[in-house]
């Protein structure tokens, strides 16, 4: 299945959002949504998103052909929801993609980051990935709970692995799937027309 970018999508409560492939030069704007997270949600992000220049050269990836990432802009135009592959072109592990996905709080349980989860899969697979892999650490019970709603399983957990931003250890849980196993019962969903590409 493909999908035309940028497109609208309509949530739950009635709100329709715009998807679109991210743009290496839009790192400000991907600065400023992860600095508007809770403290609690970015004490367990894997990286400290302050620094400007480290989301601006983590965006450059995007240009150098191992990150692929989908913004979801609300009328406003301002990002509220963000859904991140990133992978190596090389080695053994060159097939596989990891997985981040971030949603403003005033848009969770919307249906947004399991769209934004199915837009980031089927790009992944059109290039050439196979399997999705997403880490997190324990206290994070909402993220466990998503990523094996859309089918992803855990397959390791690697205790007291993480130090948060105030210096706490956490175990990091691993959670995994084939990609073509998730895409089968998407394949199967009925997407509006307004939603389908090719």
């Amino acid at each position: 299945m493909m999908f035309k970018f940028p497109h609208n999508y309509p949530l739950k409560n009635g709100e329709t959002i715009t998807l679109d492939l991210l743009k290496s030069s839009e790192y400000k704007d991907v600065h400023g949504f992860l600095g508007r997270l809770a403290d609690v949600d970015r004490d367990y992000l894997k990286y400290d998103v302050s620094n400007l220049e480290f989301v601006k050269n983590r965006m450059a990836a995007i240009d150098q052909g191992t990150r692929i990432s989908i913004g979801a802009r609300n009328k406003d135009g301002l990002l509220v929801g963000e859904a991140t592959v990133y992978w190596t072109r090389f080695g053994w592990k060159a097939h596989i993609g990891k997985l981040r996905i971030v949603v403003d709080k005033d848009y969770r349980n919307l249906g947004l980051s399991r769209y934004l989860s199915q837009l980031i899969f089927f790009k992944a697979q059109e290039l050439g990935l196979s399997k999705i892999v997403a880490e997190f650490v324990r206290p994070q019970e909402a993220a466990r709970h998503i990523l094996g709603a859309l089918g992803l399983k855990e397959v390791a957990v690697l205790p007291g692995f993480a130090i948060d931003n105030k210096l706490n250890r956490h175990d990091i849980i691993v959670m995994a799937a084939d990609l073509e196993n998730l895409l089968d019962k998407y394949e199967n969903m009925v997407w509006d027309d307004e939603h389908k590409g090719g």
